[in-house]
């Protein structure tokens, strides 16, 4: 498997303090309800947290087709927004919606924000799944061990600390479900964890479907 091209790892692990508010703030407020665009303060535009794995998210939003523009605002203002790449203060977010919905996401570890429109969500399900917090095992839809690409290079990673040691199995997911996922088939991979608290990396290229996954 060759090295990845450019995403460096970032450490995954949820933080110890959440935003009080998250809101996908853009040109697709109006659509949302909000009485204009951009308008971090709206009710329809605020997102929610999971509790299982700790992103924020906005499930489903009924959009028409067409280009947006966006950022991710906390707690109801522009003092601290994030945009693309994860940047704070950084350039708009831009999507363009092909079946009319999109569904949105924001990592308050990485600060990165993204909808299923724009670049695939991509999980790693496996068996240290309910070691992280989610509610079982082998779940694609719980986001903890979410793989993200923050520079847009098509390589996909994540490091945690939170898998105990041991051996565990698992798969990448696409889509937070089992409808795509590698390896194709029943074959699982594996990853054996050398003790508690060691940092895991999964590293998954999206042209090749192959995966790395170092232990340490």
């Amino acid at each position: 498997v060759g090295a990845p091209s450019k995403t460096v790892p970032e450490n995954g692990d949820p933080v110890a303090t959440q935003p009080g508010t998250v809101a996908i703030a853009g040109t697709l407020n109006s659509e949302m309800g909000c009485p204009a665009d951009w308008e971090p303060w709206c009710d329809q535009a605020q997102m929610s947290l999971d509790g299982a794995d700790k992103i924020w998210k906005k499930p489903g939003v009924t959009l028409p087709v067409g280009p947006y523009a966006y950022k991710a605002a906390l707690d109801r203002d522009w003092t601290e927004n994030y945009g693309e790449g994860g940047v704070r203060d950084g350039g708009n977010i831009s999507m363009e919606t092909a079946d009319g919905t999109a569904s949105f996401y924001y990592d308050p570890t990485t600060h990165w924000a993204v909808s299923d429109e724009e670049d695939p969500i991509i999980t790693v399900p496996g068996s240290f799944q309910s070691e992280l917090g989610c509610a079982a095992d082998w779940q694609p839809q719980c986001m903890r061990p979410w793989l993200q690409d923050k520079d847009g290079d098509g390589i996909y990673a994540i490091i945690t600390t939170k898998i105990p040691a041991g051996t565990w199995e698992f798969k990448v997911a696409h889509g937070l479900s089992w409808a795509e996922s590698y390896p194709a088939g029943p074959d699982n991979l594996s990853v054996t964890v050398p003790a508690d608290g060691a940092s895991t990396t999964f590293i998954y290229d999206s042209t090749t479907h192959e995966v790395t996954v170092t232990s340490e």
